[in-house]
């Protein structure tokens, strides 16, 4: 909406106790048109997340970092994907390692044979 994919955080203890309350807060993050949120995965410091398109648009995918409690995500990388097949969609997102300097993940693809996965080294 407007260039912004919304996050839903609640009280993850009160999902699973009757009667609690799930203090949900939303939070928007400008990522850009037609863009969303394939994949989010926890590291030390806060939250990558895998981007896309929120359809059939024509969106890079990319990575973000959130820091999980602000109202701004800040663009890490746009992934190469052209060596992947037409028609896939990123959708998986792995934490695979991480370093002062950059983090190690795998992408996943849906569309793709045994998902296609491919590693990438993302600088912080």
């Amino acid at each position: 909406l407007d260039g912004h994919a919304f996050v839903l955080s609640v009280d993850a203890d009160a999902v699973f106790t009757k009667g609690s309350d799930l203090n949900s807060r939303v939070t928007p993050l400008a990522l850009g048109q037609d863009t969303g949120i394939r994949d989010l995965v926890a590291v030390s410091d806060g939250i990558l997340i895998l981007a896309g398109p929120t359809r059939n648009e024509n969106v890079p995918y990319s990575i973000w970092f959130w820091d999980g409690a602000g109202a701004t995500a800040t663009p890490l990388r746009t992934l190469d994907l052209s060596a992947i097949e037409d028609g896939a969609k990123a959708e998986i997102l792995l934490l695979l390692g991480e370093s002062r300097e950059a983090f190690r993940v795998l992408v996943m693809f849906d569309g793709v044979e045994n998902g296609g996965a491919m590693s990438f080294r993302i600088p912080r």
